[in-house]
């Protein structure tokens, strides 16, 4: 006498695997979803004001490479801080001498950090004001120039990297 009930286990065996492994997959599908979509609503959102944009007296006395310059100030009015770096210059009337990238200063207490110079990346708390410069050809123009396509809003457009996302700063008053 033969008894087929090791056949019968074996296969009731392999459908119950195979029925496992097919819900393990489409619960990983779904997790993996859960995950994606997840970190799509934390993705930070830049939140940046722009406070100020000006065209400071260029000072004779010191020898810059850079010295007619036009700096925008910003704050990071998101609940997150901000990871913030400079990306390109989009000029509309006025061109820049060179486009350096370590442009970037913080604002603690009254003073702009680093001085004299900026770095190329910062990290902006919540509230924290933050600045950046462009150094403008003063070969094409001169200050009164300067300010007066900047009262215009015909300066340019600088774009900011922050949390990764391009972000647009006309510079205009």
């Amino acid at each position: 006498m033969h008894s087929d009930f090791g056949g019968i286990v074996s296969e009731s065996l392999s459908i119950v695997v195979a029925t496992i492994s097919a819900l393990l997959a489409v619960l990983a599908g779904v997790t993996s979803l859960s995950v994606f979509r997840y970190a799509e609503k934390r993705k930070l959102t830049p939140r940046v004001t722009r406070v100020s944009v000006s065209i400071p007296d260029i000072d004779h006395k010191l020898a810059l490479t850079y010295p007619l310059k036009c700096y925008v100030t910003m704050r990071n009015d998101a609940m997150e801080c901000a990871d913030v770096r400079l990306s390109a210059y989009r000029p509309r009337s006025l061109t820049v001498k060179d486009f350096p990238l370590d442009v970037l200063q913080l604002r603690f207490g009254r003073q702009w950090c680093p001085t004299p110079d900026g770095v190329d990346h910062l990290a902006v708390l919540p509230g924290q004001l933050f600045r950046a410069w462009i150094g403008l050809d003063e070969r094409n123009v001169n200050e009164e120039q300067a300010r007066g396509f900047l009262l215009r809003g015909d300066v340019g457009t600088l774009v900011f990297l922050i949390n990764g996302n391009p972000t647009n700063i006309e510079l205009e008053v």
